[in-house]
């Protein structure tokens, strides 16, 4: 019974506490772009914010593939197999992320907004990482 009482707390203040972080408008979260940070500063209402995330999709998803192909470049046939390894182990962690997400928020516009800032931030921060894996060869 403690246990159930307390998972309910928990997720009671997951809930509250993530309403209270993904209530606000797009512009005022964490920046990927300038690009995007101009965007989504202009945009007027929902579908301009829409706009302005599938626009960062397509620039974010660019960074990853380019930064995975350059990374696999640099490595030995073992260090590739890793690397395709972690990069399929990211990808299972991201999807299982996504439907957490669809499963704790609801089907509101901007909620489905929040979701899709949420999975570009996750694909920045790989490409990022990716990045710094390159940098740390040369």
């Amino acid at each position: 019974m403690k246990k159930m009482l307390l998972n309910s707390v928990c997720i009671s203040s997951l809930c509250a506490i993530s309403s209270t972080l993904f209530a606000a408008p797009i512009a005022t979260q964490h920046v990927l772009s300038e690009r995007f940070n101009l965007c989504s500063t202009k945009a007027q209402g929902i579908i301009e914010q829409a706009a302005c995330l599938s626009d960062e999709s397509e620039l974010q998803n660019t960074r990853l593939d380019h930064a995975y192909t350059l990374l696999q470049s640099k490595l030995d046939q073992k260090q590739k197999a890793d690397l395709a390894i972690a990069q399929r182990l990211w990808h299972s962690t991201r999807n299982s992320d996504s439907i957490f997400e669809a499963i704790l928020f609801d089907q509101s516009q901007p909620e489905n907004l929040q979701m899709q800032l949420n999975e570009l931030q996750r694909i920045k921060f790989r490409a990022d990482q990716l990045e710094n894996y390159i940098n740390i060869i040369n």
